[in-house]
């Protein structure tokens, strides 16, 4: 009860300071001309893949309003996947989940208020969030009608979870009356990683236009610090890598410092059956380059899996706690997933905010069902690229 008044309190507070402002609490739609010279910050905090899949948003945006300066504002471990992002103008940091101070707070209040945005759309939920986009002082102010704050938004959008996330993240653009189809991500990678990544592969006698299959098996080192595990079983990976080898193909293991210990094991099951890349790629263009140049991406739910999707790279991602539906989007045949039917299954994020000790759903994938769903989507990959199947 005393939350409930203390919040019914600063709401009254907040009306008032909103109204002796002359700061418009509108929740109609906002009609703004395509040709107006707007301001615009967007604040999405997350992974790799959780920025990746704010790509659409971005990209609308500068289509819908060309003559905009877009800002955003990611956590540090995003700043370079962001600035690799054609629409983006400028790059913010604030690392949200480390709990930053009063003080760094209004020091980050300070640097937007500077931007003088005309609207502010955030993919946060936390009442956080709504603080400082109210600070933030935007006339319009957008996010997800999902906290006890979110009266201090100018514009609420209604919360769906049951769908793609990037339609999710989507449907932040509907006050602005943006009436375009969604599209997927898009990764854009520079033509002097490209070159990298076929150098690269010559280096290691991998002819790229016979086809080779990248392998990423690991998960960011936040999330195996937060439990959240999702990897398949090394022992898997060596069977199922070795079946692919004798089927004649090239595998190329990528990952970065994190998964150095887990590729360092499989190199050494594997020996030359399989190259590494992994902590040889210098940043995300480069990854994504060697992904691109290749048949097929095989993975577990992580950052790569999204690069695969914006890159059109043809992928076999592998699933147990979280939901296939929510990270990859549907009616695509280039992009398939390989799960097992479990009551329990999904419950990462759904119903729990760890995954469980016995993580069955994992376990339980066979290396024949991997194997066989791969094969399938070679077929179709290949007969994409117009290459022969080995």
């Amino acid at each position: 009860m005393y939350y409930n008044t203390l919040t019914y309190l600063f709401k009254k507070f907040i009306v008032k300071f909103v109204v002796k402002e002359g700061i418009e609490m509108d929740e109609n739609n906002i009609l703004l001309s395509p040709d107006f010279p707007l301001r615009i910050v967007l604040l999405n905090f997350g992974g790799m893949g959780d920025e990746i899949l704010f790509f659409p948003v971005i990209q609308v945006l500068k289509e819908h309003f060309p003559l905009a300066r877009i800002c955003t504002v990611v956590e540090s471990r995003c700043k370079d996947i962001m600035e690799n992002n054609y629409f983006i103008d400028k790059v913010y940091t604030l690392d949200i989940k480390s709990k930053p101070d009063l003080k760094d707070l209004i020091d980050f209040v300070g640097r937007i208020r500077a931007e003088s945005p005309d609207i502010v759309i955030s993919s946060g939920r936390s009442p956080l969030v709504s603080l400082l986009l109210f600070f933030i002082g935007a006339k319009y102010r957008i996010g997800y009608n999902a906290s006890p704050l979110t009266f201090l938004l100018s514009h609420r959008v209604d919360l769906n979870m049951k769908q793609y996330a990037a339609k999710m993240l989507f449907d932040l653009l509907s006050p602005l009356g943006i009436l375009s189809d969604f599209p997927l991500p898009v990764f854009h990678i520079p033509s002097i990683a490209e070159e990298w990544a076929k150098a690269w592969l010559n280096k290691n006698e991998i002819d790229y236009e016979q086809g080779f299959i990248t392998i990423h098996t690991g998960v960011s080192d936040l999330s195996k610090q937060k439990g959240l595990i999702r990897n398949w079983e090394n022992e898997k990976w060596v069977e199922l890598i070795n079946r692919l080898w004798q089927d004649g193909h090239n595998i190329v293991l990528l990952g970065s410092k994190g998964e150095q210990e887990d590729i360092d094991w499989l190199v050494g099951k594997l020996g030359k059956k399989v190259v590494s890349a992994c902590s040889q790629t210098a940043d995300i263009n480069q990854l994504a380059a060697l992904m691109k140049l290749s048949s097929m991406l095989i993975c577990v739910d992580s950052g790569p899996m999204h690069i695969a999707v914006a890159t059109k790279t043809p992928l076999v991602g592998i699933f147990g706690p979280t939901d296939e539906q929510r990270v990859l989007p549907p009616r695509y045949l280039r992009f398939s997933a390989v799960r097992i039917s479990m009551d329990c299954r999904p419950c990462l994020f759904e119903k729990r905010k760890q995954t469980c000790d016995e993580l069955l759903c994992l376990k339980g994938l066979s290396v024949d069902t991997v194997y066989n769903a791969v094969r399938e989507h070679l077929v179709q990959a290949m007969k994409e690229k117009n290459c022969k199947i080995k």
